[in-house]
């Protein structure tokens, strides 16, 4: 009897000591990767920043304008009817240096790796252990955005509301992403309901976009081809983006280790950000 109670507790501290043998070896092989997306995020830094300086110090000068579209009284019309009447006006507001611009959507991510490996560190940890990532979201919206903002500039969209709205959206985005990401186990909302309205913002900037290629087309002569690669290239990546972003949320095989999800967002914003500055660099900075 004592033999089999002295084997019984041999048996259970094995067990114990594999149990905390194995929970060693996770928590290891999680700082293991941590430790490499320190060492991602300070190349990427590095990378994108070059990029910034080379893309100041090589483009010519570049301004685009931005417009507000507003009612007017039509003299013309008075003249000639003898009635009131209100016609569309436009007025300049500003121009915007395409290589600051660039430069800008390049320098956005820049500052997000740099904090990710400094100040932010900890958060930055916290967060990937528990399946978030502010800093993503923050790079997203400002990044994503005046990626967004360009693309609609050398695709004709001048007008300052419409400018805005594409941004907004996109940060609406990003942000319902985050909130789903927070959610995840603890609201109990149907997941499709918040990738609808995901999709949905995400979508229509590239359905304006994309009303404006046509129209060109249509009544014009068409744009550059630089201007439809952009387009096309970003568009496929903001793609790969969504997908990555549920995948990760799905958590299964490889996207199951937040890290995973983590590099992959990284190739996926180094690859978007550096095809659109060298497109419009090709195309009408150089």
């Amino acid at each position: 009897m004592a033999n089999k109670k002295k084997s019984g507790s041999r048996a259970k501290g094995s067990a114990n000591a594999k149990t905390a043998t194995v929970v060693k070896v996770g928590k290891s092989s999680k700082n293991s990767l941590l430790t490499s997306l320190k060492t991602w995020n300070i190349t990427l830094a590095v990378v994108l920043a070059i990029q910034a300086i080379v893309i100041l110090v090589m483009s010519k000068t570049v301004s685009l304008p931005v417009v507000t579209h507003y009612l007017t009284p039509d003299t013309l019309a008075l003249q000639t009817t003898g009635h009131n009447m209100l016609g569309s006006a436009v007025r300049h507001l500003f121009d915007v240096n395409l290589a600051y611009l660039v430069a800008a959507f390049l320098i956005v991510p820049t500052i997000i790796h740099t904090l990710a490996v400094t100040v932010w560190r900890d958060h930055y940890k916290s967060d990937l252990n528990n399946g978030v990532n502010c800093l993503r979201t923050g790079e997203f919206i400002l990044g994503g955005g005046l990626v967004l903002v360009a693309l609609a500039l050398i695709t004709g969209i001048y007008e300052i509301s419409l400018l805005v709205c594409l941004f907004s959206l996109i940060a609406l985005g990003a942000i319902l992403s985050h909130v789903l990401e927070f959610s995840r186990g603890k609201i109990k909302l149907p997941s499709w309901i918040t990738l609808s309205f995901i999709l949905f913002t995400v979508l229509v900037p590239w359905l304006i976009i994309a009303m404006y290629l046509k129209a060109s087309l249509m009544y014009g002569s068409g744009l550059p081809h630089f201007v439809y690669w952009a387009d096309t290239v970003t568009y496929i990546l903001f793609a790969a983006t969504a997908v990555n972003f549920y995948l990760s949320g799905r958590k299964k095989d490889r996207w199951a280790d937040s890290t995973f999800g983590e590099r992959i967002y990284m190739l996926i914003s180094l690859a978007s950000k550096t095809a659109v500055a060298w497109l419009l660099f090709a195309g009408v900075l150089r």
